[in-house]
């Protein structure tokens, strides 16, 4: 229970941060870590999302399609588990081939509708793109060497469970 309650209030308090506005992306370590501390959440919250038929995102304040058949509920249950992982939006990519999975668990971002970046857990059925030891520190070396960035990395956690950060100056 103790065990429970603190990993609440880190994932708590790493909502707040993230909401805040700070402007820090979190650190990979920091995100490990709650996932580490909450995996069997994160778990949970994978199957519960991939078994949604017609659902391709969930946000603290949004759904997509619009339309999309799910009682009030179900929706405030998926929110509930959203804030207390840290997470801000849940999103399905959907392909056309079904036996591969791709879903970004979103905790940070700034811009993206033309320039920002991101920062996901994701989900995969198959390596998901370019794989570095270290997101953080694959920034700072790119960001040492070209003006404008562009790129999305991975970095593996466990299983097939990633973290991405998509960055486009």
């Amino acid at each position: 229970m103790i065990a429970r309650t603190i990993s609440s209030s880190f994932s708590l308090f790493l909502l707040c941060l993230l909401l805040s506005g700070c402007g820090s992306r979190p650190s990979d370590e920091m995100l490990i870590r709650n996932f580490q501390e909450n995996r069997e959440a994160f778990q949970s919250l994978f199957h519960q999302f991939n078994n949604e038929k017609g659902i391709e995102k969930i946000s603290l304040d949004s759904i997509s399609p619009k339309n999309a058949e799910i009682s009030d509920e179900k929706l405030n249950r998926y929110r509930m588990l959203l804030k207390e992982l840290g997470v801000l939006q849940i999103y399905k990519i959907n392909l056309k081939d079904s036996h591969r999975i791709f879903i970004h668990f979103f905790v940070y971002s700034r811009g993206l509708s033309i320039t920002g970046e991101s920062k996901s857990y994701l989900y995969a059925t198959e390596k998901p793109g370019l794989l570095v030891e270290n997101l953080d520190d694959y920034y700072i070396q790119r960001r040492k060497t070209k003006e404008f960035l562009s790129y999305v990395a991975y970095r593996y956690i466990t299983d097939n469970w990633y973290l991405c950060h998509d960055v486009d100056d």
